[in-house]
């Protein structure tokens, strides 16, 4: 009997096909997207609401999917680097350093367990 695990995301139009492609390096394909597009009008303002709604489905049975799943857990949920006069020029280095180093370990990790060699977002090209 097969058995399967589904997740939903919200992104931004414009990141959607990056998400996919995130997504589906976990094993998790993609089983139906949905346009949002809302218009609500204020007194002196029209606040527009927009997103895509993207439904992910995964098979349980797939190799390593416990250690995936830890591996994927933590590479998703890696801090993106704040705008360094927000929070301070050495803080956004630090912070932006810290997340290079540890996203390239998970990239080893993934590719140790499926032998899969995947680009990440975090990374240099030339890395």
């Amino acid at each position: 009997m097969e058995r399967w695990e589904s997740k939903v995301v919200k992104v931004n139009p414009e990141d959607e096909n990056k998400k996919i492609e995130k997504m589906q390096l976990f094993g998790l394909n993609l089983k139906n997207r949905e346009e949002i597009y809302r218009e609500d009008e204020q007194e002196y303002e029209i606040l527009v609401e927009r997103y895509v709604t993207l439904h992910f489905v995964r098979d349980l049975n797939l190799p390593n999917l416990t250690e995936m799943k830890k591996i994927e857990t933590e590479l998703l949920s890696l801090p993106y680097p704040e705008i360094p006069f927000l929070i301070g020029r050495k803080v956004a280095i630090a912070t932006r350093e810290f997340t290079r180093r540890r996203a390239k370990e998970l990239v080893e990790q993934y590719y140790l367990l499926t032998g899969k060699k995947v680009t990440c977002g975090y990374l240099n090209d030339s890395e």
